[in-house]
């Protein structure tokens, strides 16, 4: 067995021991169980067992970055983008699913400010299903497909 089939493996496993952790109670941050589940580097995470899992995450620290940053200068600026600006400027409609987590994973660790969350959500400017970037959280979004 290689190297990187023992690391996947092990990946699986601390994915499931850190969902089923938020789950049952333990102190895991939502949007720490909330990135891994949906296979996000948890950058903000308070603990650094990540780490060691960084090439297995499909949305990886360096794409989180890229979108972090960009999304910081704008917020700074006071210039706020909406959703399909933000879509157009990276990735385009076919990574849509990707940018949609990595805005619900900023909305849960509390980045940004409301009037940047409601540019962002400009009526006719997000498609339908952003709409659950900024709903309340629930252990439902943990379930593992």
């Amino acid at each position: 067995m290689d190297n990187t089939n023992i690391s996947k493996k092990l990946y699986c496993i601390q994915k499931y021991l850190i969902i089923q952790n938020a789950i049952n109670g333990k102190i895991i941050q939502d949007a720490t169980a909330y990135a891994w589940v949906n296979d996000l580097y948890p950058y903000f995470s308070p603990t650094k067992e990540h780490t060691l899992f960084a090439n297995d995450f499909t949305i990886t620290e360096e794409r989180f970055k890229e979108v972090f940053d960009f999304l910081c200068h704008k917020w700074e600026s006071k210039t706020y983008p909406t959703y399909y600006e933000c879509e157009s400027h990276f990735f385009g409609k076919e990574y849509r699913d990707e940018l949609l987590v990595i805005f619900r994973y900023l909305y849960l660790s509390g980045n940004f400010d409301t009037n940047f969350w409601d540019a962002l959500l400009k009526p006719g400017e997000h498609p339908i299903e952003a709409g659950c970037i900024i709903s309340q959280f629930t252990h439902n979004e943990l379930k593992l497909e």
